[in-house]
Formats: structure tokens, C-alpha cells, sequence
């Protein structure tokens, strides 16, 4: 079954990379394709003259190439989306939505004829 997994990750944050990991692994052992949906918080604003002043400084540290790498390594993604209504107007596809809420709500899991609904999830929270 092919999978489509969105979740926060690429914050270089070991918790949320490692969740992720984990949860494309035990999928993939169960026998599912597995990707990743390439959304990032990272592209959701313009960040300030600080906040590309801080970016650059992060991408040069051995810190950024470690992420990278394991990002590169363990983590199979879509295409890479810019925004939600990029995604919403081109989704990836998948028999099977997994959206992996990082609250105390748990794992909300999203039928392909449920996508709508997802989108609409999702403009809420960002």
C-alpha cells in the first residue's frame, strides 16, 4: 500500500527527525511504501534579515551536514512542496494519509477520500 506520511520533520530536532525515522521504518517493515510529504515549516514565512543572517550560520555548521545527511539517508520524500495550496492543488499519490500529530491527540490517520477534509486541517493550523 503506498503511504503518504506528513508529520513535522526537517526541524533538525532529534525527537521529530527519529519519530519520523521510526515511523517510516515499521511501516516499511510491514510491507507499505512509504514517503514522506516535503512540507517544511522552514518554508511556510519569510524569515527576518536575523533569521536568514542565523540560516546561513546554521548551514555551515557540522550540526546542518549531519541532519542533511540522515535526511538524504533514511528519510524517502515526495516531490518537495512550497506551500499548502501547492500540495492541496498537486497531492502525492497515496492509497493512505498519515498525518502524525506531535500532541497529545495522538495519530490521526486520513483515508485518500478524506483529503479535503485533511487540507482543511491544515489551513487551520498554520
Amino acid at each position: 500500500m503506498k503511504i503518504a506520511l506528513l508529520t513535522i520533520w526537517h526541524e533538525k530536532n532529534y525527537g521529530a527527525e527519529l519519530q519520523a525515522y521510526a515511523t517510516i521504518k515499521v511501516l516499511q517493515q510491514l510491507g507499505h511504501d512509504v514517503k514522506m510529504i516535503d512540507i517544511r515549516l522552514s518554508d511556510m514565512g519569510k524569515p527576518s534579515l536575523g533569521g536568514r543572517i542565523s540560516l546561513l550560520v546554521e548551514s555551515i555548521s557540522p550540526n546542518h551536514r549531519k541532519f542533511e545527511y540522515f535526511w538524504k539517508s533514511y528519510i524517502p520524500t515526495t516531490q518537495r512542496y512550497t506551500s499548502i495550496e501547492e500540495l492541496q492543488a498537486n497531492p502525492p499519490e497515496a492509497d493512505i494519509y498519515i498525518w502524525l500529530v506531535v500532541t497529545r491527540f495522538g495519530i490521526l490517520i486520513l483515508l485518500k477520500n478524506f483529503l479535503n477534509y485533511f487540507f482543511w486541517i491544515l489551513e487551520i493550523i498554520v
